[in-house]
Order: C-alpha cells, then sequence, then structure tokens
C-alpha cells in the first residue's frame, strides 16, 4: 500500500484501487449524521438537578399509590393503584445490576437446521468423522 498521499486511490473508472479505501470507517452513525450533544447534555443536567425527586417518585410508585379523582357525578374517587412492577424492577437493576437475559432453543435432531449447522463445523474445524474413531 503506497503511504504517499499525493498517490491515486482510484483507477480511471473511479473504482478503488488495490490496497485502497474510503477515508473513514464506513457509515456514519445517527449521532455522528445529528450531532445531538448540547441536547443530551442539557437533558442530563435536568435529570441530574431532579434525581433526588424522581428517585423518590419511583420509590412511591414501586410501593403503590393511592389515587384521587373526580368523579363524573360530582365527588371524589379513591382508589389504590398497586406496586408498579416496572419501578421496582428499575430501582432492584439499579442497585443490583440488570440480570443476564439468555434465550434455549430446542431444537429436534433430525431438524435439517442440525444437518446445515453441523455441515459448517465440518468446513471450519475440518470433518472429524474420518480420522477412524
Amino acid at each position: 500500500m503506497p503511504t504517499n498521499t499525493e498517490a491515486p486511490i482510484r483507477d480511471a473508472n473511479g473504482k478503488f484501487l488495490k490496497g485502497h479505501s474510503a477515508p473513514g470507517p464506513g457509515r456514519k452513525t445517527r449521532a455522528e449524521r445529528h450531532d445531538y450533544t448540547p441536547q443530551v447534555i442539557e437533558a442530563e443536567k435536568q435529570i441530574r438537578d431532579r434525581l433526588t425527586d424522581l428517585i423518590e417518585n419511583m420509590f412511591i410508585l414501586a410501593c403503590g399509590v393511592t389515587v384521587e379523582e373526580p368523579a363524573k357525578t360530582g365527588g371524589v374517587v379513591v382508589y389504590k393503584k398497586a406496586p408498579d412492577y416496572r419501578a421496582n424492577e428499575y430501582l432492584i437493576n439499579r442497585v443490583m445490576g440488570k440480570p443476564k437475559e439468555s434465550l434455549e432453543v430446542d431444537t429436534p435432531p433430525d431438524s435439517p437446521l442440525i444437518a446445515i449447522f453441523n455441515a459448517s463445523l465440518g468446513r471450519i474445524y475440518g470433518d472429524k468423522s474420518d480420522d477412524g474413531d
């Protein structure tokens, strides 16, 4: 690969010469295309300034809350909302960390997927069935 930056990196048809590529790693991310940095900084500042109140609100939701609403016929309707599952989950995950998520797939042994998978392994690691075992 030539180190001279003056050397052409494209041929007469506009294609890259062998060993050359366009500058940069490829397609830009959304954040790189649209600089949201000032908005993110401002949002983080607003959250940081109210963090104590926001955490307290999560505790209230996590424990359940009594709600008072005006009734259509006049007066007030009072009821208790059940504890919020997501508020509890959020608070627990903040302290203990989010648990690892896993997915188990049960594929029948006669599935064509198994045959394709085994054939791929044979191409990658070599076929072990012919070594006399």
